[in-house]
């Protein structure tokens, strides 16, 4: 009985107290905050409150730090609703740096124990829309987001020019560390940057609608590399057994794995890897193709990481990744047949690579 009588007591207490304390209000830090609270407490971190990816308006409390972490957030300064549901956005985005698999070519971490590498040292600075060059001629989807890196934090009004003399962030395949606007348009956990690129006018509501749909056709992820055209790069594993490429191009945007580029699969060889290492490539048109028959070579464009042969005493017949060469094949004392891939619309999976020609 006393145990019961204790029960409703404290029962009671609980919704007299919620019923006579109001809730906090939520308060949201303002620039001036942000940047007096970094100069007081330099080496604690806060978390970001972006308020624009335009690199002209950019502003001190825009500046991050996500040095040593593996997973960055940023936070929103305004809420957000979403127009179709009226349910609120998420009010931080989480992003990574780079991948823990064996692609990522990440040394001295173990992939069981942890599944990102964390931001390196040079990731002090600030986000940003990437815009190619109007000279490339490429789709209004090609511009991305971007890690400007800028060592120290810069003073106020001196923002725009720290942005100018620092550089962006690089992956370790070499490339530099972007999240594409057909991933912010597509994704909903990615609702706050969608939601920015409309606060700062650089897409009408239209144009990002026509995003999502190329991104829900074409069916990317963070794995997947874009390219729009034959003339751009992408990133290549040597000792992997396929990549994934996806071609924005034309009306038929799609991913396409490539597999066994760099492989031997004949019987004697029943060990897929052949070399180690890593570059960049892109893709040609192959000298032997026809209309009726299109097919694309790989040439490898850069080594980034050095080529080893991991079969003692191998015949060659897969030849090594030589920067500005063809992936080839053929035996010591043979003329070398390139690598190709059909890309056939009638007998192929890569018919989205056509868009490319």
């Amino acid at each position: 009985m006393t145990s019961l009588l204790r029960s409703r007591c404290h029962s009671l207490l609980i919704k007299r107290c919620f019923a006579t304390s109001p809730s906090p209000p939520i308060l949201i830090p303002q620039p001036d905050e942000l940047v007096a609270w970094s100069r007081v407490h330099p080496n604690r971190r806060k978390i970001p409150y972006i308020s624009t990816f335009l690199p002209e308006k950019l502003q001190v409390s825009d500046y991050i730090d996500w040095v040593g972490r593996e997973t960055g957030i940023t936070h929103t300064e305004t809420s957000y609703r979403s127009p179709q549901t009226h349910l609120g956005a998420r009010s931080s985005v989480r992003l990574n740096y780079a991948s823990l698999l064996k692609e990522a070519a990440v040394k001295n971490t173990s992939p069981s124990r942890q599944r990102h590498a964390a931001f390196p040292p040079e990731a002090k600075g600030f986000l940003y829309l990437h815009v190619p060059d109007p000279a490339l001629s490429l789709p209004r989807c090609a511009s991305a987001l971007r890690f400007r890196s800028v060592p120290h934090l810069p003073a106020v009004g001196d923002v725009y020019e720290a942005f100018q003399r620092g550089t962006d962030l690089i992956q370790p395949n070499g490339f530099p560390w972007s999240l594409s606007t057909l991933l912010i348009a597509g994704r909903s956990s990615l609702a706050f940057f969608r939601h920015q690129l409309l606060q700062d006018s650089i897409y009408t509501e239209e144009e990002l609608e026509e995003f999502k749909k190329i991104y829900q056709k074409s069916k990317i992820d963070r794995r997947s590399h874009l390219i729009y055209s034959l003339d751009d790069h992408f990133p290549v594993r040597f000792d992997s057994t396929r990549f994934t490429i996806c071609a924005i191009a034309g009306k038929n945007p799609g991913v396409s794995i490539f597999l066994n580029v760099f492989t031997d699969l004949r019987q004697q060889h029943p060990r897929l890897q052949v070399y180690s290492g890593g570059g960049h490539a892109r893709f040609e048109l192959s000298p032997n193709s026809r209309p009726q028959h299109p097919q694309l070579v790989v040439r490898v464009m850069k080594i980034t990481e050095p080529v080893k042969c991991l079969i003692p005493d191998y015949d060659g017949y897969v030849n090594p990744p030589r920067e500005g060469e063809l992936v080839t094949r053929g035996l010591p004392g043979q003329t070398p047949e390139p690598w190709t891939v059909d890309i056939d619309p009638r007998k192929s999976t890569h018919s989205s690579m056509l868009d490319l020609l």
